[in-house]
């Protein structure tokens, strides 16, 4: 019951708040684009962290690797239950902070991205049941809210998956899926901005292709049409999977018609080469794609065997590296996206320095997806004349191996078809016919533009450049106050809640005038539109981290070391004021050093000729949200090292989290205690008006309304007595007061009537069923 509570309060905030960003093309435009993709696999929905399965942390130098061998879509598994307080499905800022980390590691090289919930613990894809079909929808929306209101701003290059791979067997858990899917269509659109036309992507029951084409016989619906894709992956088992030989049948070591063995016969296959390929993708044309639908082929691999040897593991070689062309090329052929499954640990890629290292898997899968032939056959040489080779002939009618990044019949950001001009790290279009180089200095502005010119002004402000807000030498500016209620369909006392930290008093003018109330929440009785100004009147300071250090230990002179850095993540404005470390050596210059994560320097504090013992260094540098870390120049090994005091990460929840820059050195990090940060800011008076309007189209009165696909129904709104909830099968209600607090609730067989005894004056309905979540506000009068 509490979370249904905590999710009303995210539908609340986002009523009124949808706003179609820029236009996005269609799924099927997309798809068009999105030729071949790669899996960060086995990595950022780890269990237990992103390195606990073994790989690297992911880094800019391996999503550029992928892009330079010719992938232009990654897929990016994600896992968020572990990384979420099981009270309220709150995730952590700093897990939402890598993931969009991640995201714009392929974003800045201008990739597509997906990402999902995955496993996740299986929270969701083990459990399409009815027992667990309402607490899973309110996690789902809770999830999906979180994600899509950090992406909300992202252009057309990042897609959403619902999923992974949900374990359906039936109608009734195929029924249950769809609600799932639902209800992340439904929140990811309530989020507004380009999230309202932003693509989804729904899987199939277990993204199995013959379960998905008996089962998932109609696609969930959408306000935005045509901005939906289906998922399904495609491991045929005995081929790429099994790992031992059975009873029932053997493993299949070789692939493809002119590959089969002939001193190994018993692991030849016996089924699901090409033409059963071509039939099973035909089954997803059909099923989808010719409906409108594109399909994303999610995953798709065969195992290495490595067990094999000699002229054996020659033969299971070229027969997986054809399998994959065949399946890339197919499933292209069939309107499919396919994406492979990379699980790292030496597959492909090296996850540390971005080498390839399967050269001749990558060549294959490049073949099937940028040949210009139509079809894929392994008994013909290559354009290189090569046998089985994986040379093919592209669009520029060129022979090459791998892939050729000066052909393609997109259009390059000079407008030229099929040119090589693109965008560097400052988003100027270089090279090609620009007859411009790319800039390799630029950095990011305050704003987070690349190469802009938006700098910090005198009161903190990030102005200039392209954000719209003038420089200003003289402070305080204005704050940002975000309130609850600031639209009212009917006359009432609704509580406006302040929701940033600090000290506020409320004011009835913008010069002098009469103070209201002080805090963070203020009631007053609104018969008509109101206008209120609310001032900061002081900053919050914390003191955190370990508290002191002895005078026993060592020094380290290695310190500006990558891996012995502290990583700070910011996702609210804070002030570093101070902070202490402990000198082992006299007299010494103590310089301490605040950088972006790209290396720019936002500040130092110094402390010169610094006596043995206890230090306190001043910083006084103020940290817009992003990532920084903190190293200290010039110290030697000065600075008093105490690794079993580095009890990281020190934090305050949703503002500032100090981390390692390293995951796996978590004992060397013993040098600085005592970190003194100040949140918030003095601020003028910021003006706040509360609408009264029962007819403002974002109210969303009407004689009846629809709240979902199926003609379910609440009546009449407005209501003078009662009101009527008419539902296609069992349903939980909760109704809340304008001031959020749940005032009834109760379950409906197939219809009821309620809310007799209720007041009259505003309400939200929120009723969950087995088509999902659904609220909308009602009057009683």
């Amino acid at each position: 019951m509490k979370a249904i509570k905590t999710l009303l309060i995210i539908f609340n905030v986002l009523i009124g708040l949808t706003v179609i960003g820029q236009n996005f093309p269609t799924a099927t435009q997309l798809a068009d684009k999105m030729t071949v993709g790669w899996n960060l696999g086995n990595t950022l929905e780890a269990t237990g962290g992103e390195t606990n399965w073994g790989n690297a942390l992911t880094t800019q130098r391996l999503i550029d690797s992928v892009k330079a061998v010719g992938f232009n879509t990654v897929r990016i598994p994600c896992s968020w239950n572990q990384y979420a307080n099981p009270n309220n499905n709150q995730i952590t800022a700093q897990w939402m902070a890598r993931v969009k980390e991640v995201v714009d590691y392929c974003i800045k090289r201008e990739l597509y991205v997906i990402i999902n919930i995955h496993w996740d613990g299986g929270w969701l894809e083990e459990n399409c049941t009815v027992a667990k079909q309402q607490e899973n929808n309110v996690k789902q929306a809770a999830f999906w809210t979180q994600i899509a209101t950090t992406f909300k701003n992202y252009d057309e290059h990042l897609l959403f998956g619902s999923a992974n791979e949900p374990h359906v067997a039936d109608a009734t858990e195929m029924a249950v899926l769809i609600s799932y899917h639902q209800t992340c269509i439904n929140t990811v659109r309530g989020t507004g901005g380009n999230n309202t036309q932003r693509i989804i992507i729904v899987q199939g029951p277990a993204t199995d292709i013959e379960k998905t084409n008996a089962l998932m016989t109609k696609m969930p619906t959408d306000t935005s049409p045509g901005r939906l894709m289906a998922e399904v992956h495609f491991y045929p088992y005995q081929f790429t999977l099994m790992d031992a030989d059975a009873g029932w049948g053997n493993q299949f070591y070789y692939w493809g018609a002119c590959n089969h063995s002939t001193t190994d016969a018993s692991h030849n296959p016996t089924w699901g080469e090409e033409a059963w390929v071509d039939e099973m993708f035909q089954l997803m044309k059909t099923q989808f794609v010719d409906k409108g639908f594109p399909v994303v082929l999610g995953e798709f691999g065969a195992k290495n065997r490595t067990n094999l040897t000699g002229s054996a593991y020659a033969l299971h070689v070229q027969s997986r590296e054809y399998f994959l062309k065949y399946v890339v090329k197919s499933a292209i052929n069939h309107g499919i996206i396919p994406v492979y499954w990379c699980a790292g640990l030496g597959e492909l890629f090296n996850r540390n320095t971005g080498a390839v290292l399967e050269r001749g898997t990558v060549n294959a899968i490049m073949a099937g997806a940028y040949s210009s032939s139509g079809t894929v056959n392994c008994g013909t040489s290559d354009c290189k004349a090569v046998a089985k080779g994986h040379a093919y002939t592209n669009d520029c009618n060129t022979c090459v191996l791998g892939v050729d990044a000066t052909c393609t019949n997109a259009v390059d950001c000079n407008s030229v078809v099929g040119g090589s001009a693109y965008k560097d790290d400052c988003g100027v279009c270089v090279g090609g016919t620009t007859g411009k180089q790319p800039n390799t200095t630029c950095v990011k502005d305050c704003s987070g533009k690349w190469g802009g010119t938006a700098l910090v002004d005198n009161c903190t402000v990030c102005s200039g450049g392209t954000t719209g807000i003038v420089p200003n030498s003289t402070c305080p500016q204005p704050c940002s106050v975000l309130v609850n209620d600031t639209l009212l369909c009917v006359a009432g006392k609704p509580t406006l809640t302040i929701k940033e930290t600090g000290s506020f008093t409320w004011y009835d003018k913008e010069t002098g005038g009469t103070v209201l109330a002080s805090g963070t929440s203020y009631s007053p009785t609104i018969n008509s539109t109101q206008t209120y100004y609310v001032e900061r009147i002081l900053t919050q300071k914390n003191t955190f981290g370990e508290v002191d250090k002895t005078g026993t230990g060592w020094g380290d002179n290695t310190f500006s070391n990558e891996d012995k850095k502290i990583k700070i993540t910011v996702t609210k404005e804070v002030t570093l004021s101070a902070v202490q470390v402990f000198t082992t050596v006299a007299n010494t210059d103590v310089v301490i050093r605040i950088s972006t994560s790209l290396g720019v320097q936002k500040g130092t504090g110094t402390v010169l000729k610094a006596p043995v013992g206890k230090v306190k260094v001043p910083l006084g540098i103020v940290l817009t949200p992003g990532e920084y870390v903190i190293d200290a120049v010039g110290t030697s090994d000065a600075l008093f090292y105490q690794s079993e005091k580095g009890n990281f990460p020190y934090m305050v929840d949703g503002v500032v989290s100090f981390s390692y820059n390293a995951s796996w050195a978590t004992s060397w990090y013993g040098f600085f205690y005592n970190w003194e940060i100040v949140q918030g800011k003095s601020c003028i008076k910021t003006p706040l008006k509360v609408t009264v309007n029962p007819q403002d189209s974002i109210c969303k009165i009407t004689s009846e309304v629809e709240y979902s696909a199926n003609q379910n129904q609440l009546y009449p709104n407005p209501f003078s007595n009662q009101i009527t909830i008419q539902t296609e099968g069992g349903s939980s209600y909760f109704v809340f007061n304008a001031q959020g607090k749940l005032v009834l609730e109760g379950s409906c067989i197939s219809g009821c009537s309620i809310g007799e005894s209720l007041p009259n004056g505003l309400y939200q309905v929120m009723v969950s069923s087995s088509q999902g979540v659904h609220t909308t506000s009602v009057i009683k009068q």
